[in-house]
């Protein structure tokens, strides 16, 4: 009766030592699978940011143009205005600076 039961312990510790192996490597087969859906979702998430920061760069360069034609077309009657109320002028560009200052010196 003693070699059954080392029988049938060894039977017991190789479908141990199987079923441990057939989870290893089960476990590496998720782990790969795991790091390739992180990589496509990786990609995926670099494409969108791409995409919104080029959209973001043509909205800025259009506001950018807008400025410049509003510019262009009023920098005539702005000289203006300074030259018949240069005390004016003068204080609007320093309360203008003061509040700029203020702002970015706030802590």
């Amino acid at each position: 009766m003693a070699p059954r039961r080392k029988t049938a312990a060894k039977t017991s510790e190789d479908d141990f030592h199987g079923k441990l192996s057939a989870l290893k490597s089960d476990l590496a087969a998720l782990q790969k699978d795991v790091r390739g859906i992180a990589g496509d979702a990786g990609e995926a998430a670099t494409a969108k940011m791409n995409e919104a920061l080029n959209g973001a760069m043509e909205t800025v360069q259009d506001m950018a143009e807008r400025v410049e034609d509003w510019g262009a077309d009023h920098i005539v009657s702005l000289r203006e205005q300074v030259r018949e109320q240069p005390l004016a002028a003068c204080a609007l560009a320093m309360g203008a600076g003061a509040l700029l200052g203020a702002l970015l010196l706030r802590r």
